[in-house]
Formats: structure tokens, sequence, C-alpha cells
């Protein structure tokens, strides 16, 4: 039997419109009737796009500007509608320190559904730091804090592997180009990942290993879908739209290559584990999951799946918030060069041609100030972490680039509350430190000729700068 063709009439468009409509009327009204949960007030929905028309007319169509808004209109605890899925926005020092802080084992749980299908599977056998549930979240967290501290987070061991990266990347990817416009985006977050790889495999990696560059191509596309996905998918039928709207099929590519990667070098630590050589936290982690399995454990969490899963979600948090912290003092040293010559200045005056040391920012008050003022708001319970660092009660004039605001007033209040990090932080602020400090001894940045500074956001996993072409100049 011949396949049978039908070609759709143009005066059968008008009925097909109308059925896709109603499809889509009928989801949203089944999801909505089936949502028996009580949620606070917040702004009113649009139907299928919920809060979207909203975040898009806001100012700057900023999501920090959305959620901050509407803060002011329904308090520290609202929610909003983003296609079909609701979230409860938190707002305010005091109400995050209490959920995130006293009441960690009520929101420590994290929902997939606005992820990509397939990690949405993947986290109920291997969850890893970011999808495990209260308590194996706190175990596993617990566990990779201590471990990390020992492997030198956030203490002075690791400082001069830091310097050493950082001369690294100035080598590699600053003076070869010197006068010439660069981006940043690509090639700083390498450097970070590998402060990180320094703890988590006990050694760096080259610029140009390969394995390495194939390693950070993906794990670059696999955030990007990731947020793509996180967007797209509160809107129903998009994963069938054409192309990768979803970010689902970058997601998936990225996923083939990164988890099978972090396994082969949990094997490989397996064949050459020496109970009496523990030099990194991937060590330490086999090291006690054999000792969870000749327990005999039955709930054992530390399995070679998590082991490789963990490896990857402490590279997502070790890197991207630094480097986009990083990206941002740079850009608004460009956008405020009188400011950048305070801080060519201050440095000189103190340091002269001394190699930077953490120990140096208690003498160097007006660049930490300016490394404060730019740490990264973050945007998904979501944390409206704008309410803690806009707070017009802690800080004047919060939406204005205003490094001296750390140099009067309550000094200490404002630095308790300048809060940007989450596991780690003392490694970001010191990463951040002598990246920031070194560049601005040894360079003067500046945009290309006729290039506006773009300073609004683009909210992605954090509140990160749009790609911006740099040129460093030696001083």
């Amino acid at each position: 039997m011949g396949a049978v063709i039908t070609t759709l009439a143009p005066q059968d468009l008008p009925t097909l419109g109308l059925a896709i409509v109603t499809l889509i009327l009928t989801y949203y009204i089944y999801t909505r009737s089936n949502d028996k949960q009580n949620y606070p007030d917040g702004p009113p929905t649009v139907p299928i796009l919920g809060n979207i028309p909203q975040l898009l007319m806001s100012k700057d169509t900023s999501m920090i500007h959305f959620l901050e808004d509407n803060r002011k209109k329904y308090g520290n605890a609202y929610t909003i509608e983003l296609g079909g899925i609701k979230r409860v926005v938190v707002s305010g020092y005091t109400v995050i320190q209490e959920l995130l802080v006293k009441n960690a084992d009520l929101s420590s749980n994290r929902t997939t559904l606005a992820m990509p299908a397939n990690d949405t599977e993947l986290a109920k056998t291997t969850p890893g730091l970011f999808w495990a549930k209260h308590p194996h979240w706190k175990t596993l967290r617990s566990f990779a804090l201590n471990t990390l501290r020992e492997e030198g987070m956030g203490k002075s061991s690791l400082e001069p592997q830091i310097m050493h990266e950082i001369h690294a990347y100035i080598d590699h990817f600053i003076r070869p180009h010197i006068g010439q416009p660069i981006n940043l985006s690509d090639s700083i977050i390498m450097a970070t990942a590998n402060v990180m790889s320094s703890m988590i495999h006990g050694h760096r990696k080259d610029y140009t290993d390969a394995k390495f560059l194939l390693w950070m191509k993906h794990f670059d596309l696999s955030l990007k879908g990731v947020v793509k996905a996180s967007v797209v998918r509160n809107i129903p039928f998009a994963q069938y739209l054409p192309g990768d709207a979803s970010g689902v099929k970058a997601n998936k590519e990225a996923g083939r290559v990164l988890l099978p990667e972090a396994m082969k070098e949990v094997e490989a630590c397996k064949d050459s584990l020496d109970p009496n050589n523990l030099t990194s936290y991937i060590d330490k982690f086999m090291y006690h999951a054999q000792k969870e399995q000749a327990a005999g454990r039955s709930d054992n969490i530390f399995t070679d799946g998590n082991a490789a899963m963990t490896m990857m979600h402490l590279y997502g948090a070790g890197t991207e918030s630094t480097s986009t912290a990083l990206r941002w003092a740079i850009l608004y040293m460009c956008a405020y060069p009188k400011m950048q010559v305070k801080v060519h200045e201050e440095i000189d005056s103190v340091l002269g041609a001394n190699e930077v040391r953490y120990a140096d920012r208690s003498a160097l008050p007006y660049t930490e100030a300016v490394i404060l003022e730019k740490l990264p708001a973050g945007c998904e319970l979501m944390i409206n972490m704008a309410s803690i660092l806009w707070d017009e009660k802690v800080f004047e004039e919060p939406e204005k680039f205003k490094p001296e605001r750390y140099l009067s007033g309550d000094v200490t209040l404002k630095k308790s509350r300048t809060i940007a990090f989450g596991i780690g932080e003392g490694l970001a602020r010191m990463e951040l430190s002598l990246f920031f400090t070194t560049f601005m001894q040894k360079f003067k940045v500046s945009l290309p000729a006729g290039h506006v500074p773009n300073l609004n956001g683009v909210c992605s996993i954090v509140n990160a700068p749009a790609d911006y072409q740099v040129i460093f100049t030696e001083r």
C-alpha cells in the first residue's frame, strides 16, 4: 500500500492554529489544577508565559531589577512564574540566612524540573553535590569542604599554586597579544579551573593539553546548555521546537564527554590509590569509598558515579563565579579609568614591583574595595542575592559603582554582607584578589576604540557581563 500524503489547505490554517492554542491552554490549565501547594503572593501572571512579559519589560531586561522591583511590592518571600514553573523568591539577609543556614535540611533539596530531561534522570542515580537530597547532601558537602580545606582551599598554602597559575595565564594568553583586543570569557575560566584541578587531581593542566581543551570546551557547552534549558523548559513544548532552543542537544553532547572523562579519572585513581599517600580530593574520596564499602553500609553514597559527579560539580562551583567576578572587575576598570589610575597608584606605592601576596590586601584598601564592589550578585526555592548586595540600609547608593563605600561607615557590616560565593568562598576571594591585583600591577586595561562598556548583566548561572573585548597594555 502506498503512503497517503495530505496537503494542508490555506483555509485549514486557522483551524490548526486554534487546535494548537487549545492544546497549550489545556496543558496550562491541567498543570495549574494539579498544583495543590500554597504559594506566597506575587506579581500577576499571563497564561503560559507567567511573568516573562514583566521580566522583559523590567529595567535593562534584568532579572536582578525584576526581582528587586517585586521584593519592594511583595516583601521578602513571593512567587514568580516563568512559563509553567513556579518559584518562591527569597530575599533579605536575615531571611536567607534563616533558610540556608539554620534550616538547611528544609532548603537543600533541589528540584530538577527546570533542568534538561537527561540531567533529571542522571540526578536520581548519581546526584553529586547539586542534586543530593538531605541528609546525603549534607554528608557530601561536609566531606567536600573538609577535604578541600586539607588541600589548601582558602589557606596560604595554596597561594603559590594560584600565583603560578596567574603567571602561566599571563604568559600564555595576555603577553602574546599585548595591545590587541582579546576576549577573557573563554580563557580566564581555564585558569580558575586549573586552581580547582590542583586540589581535585593534585596537579594543574597545561593550556595546550588536548584532553584539558576538550574538557573545557564541553564544560562551557554544558554551562550554556543548562542555562538555556533552565529558561526554555519553563515554556511548554519548547523542547520540541526546531534547532536547539531548549539546550537539550548541547547538554547531551557535553554529557557524552564530561562524565566519561570524569569516570576515567576515577578509574585511574582507583588503580593507583595509595592509602599512605593521598594527595588530592579524588584520592581521599575513593579511599573513603573503600572504607564505607568495607563497613558494609547499605546507604553508601560514596560511589564511583558520585565521585565523578562531585568532581564535575566542584569544577562548576569553583570556576564560573570566580572567573565571572574577575571579568566584571576588569570591565569596570575599563569603564572607570580614573578609578583604575587610583588602583595603579596604590599598588605602585605599596608593592612596587614585588610579587603580590594575599596578605597585602590589608595595605591596599582601595584595591580591595574595588574587588568587594564587583563581587557578583547571583540569580535559580530562587535566592535573591541582590536584596543583600543592594540593601540601601547597608550600602549607600547600591546600584552605583562606588568602591569608596567600603572605606567609610560600618565597614565590618558591609564586608559581612558582601556574600557572593558558595562552596569555597575563601578560595574564591583569594583567587579574585590575587588575579585582579596582579593584573592591575602589570597592565593597563581598556576597551577598543569606539566600544562602549555594557554594564548590564546577562542572567545565567551567575549575573555575568556580556562578552567584551579588552586590551592589555604593559605598564
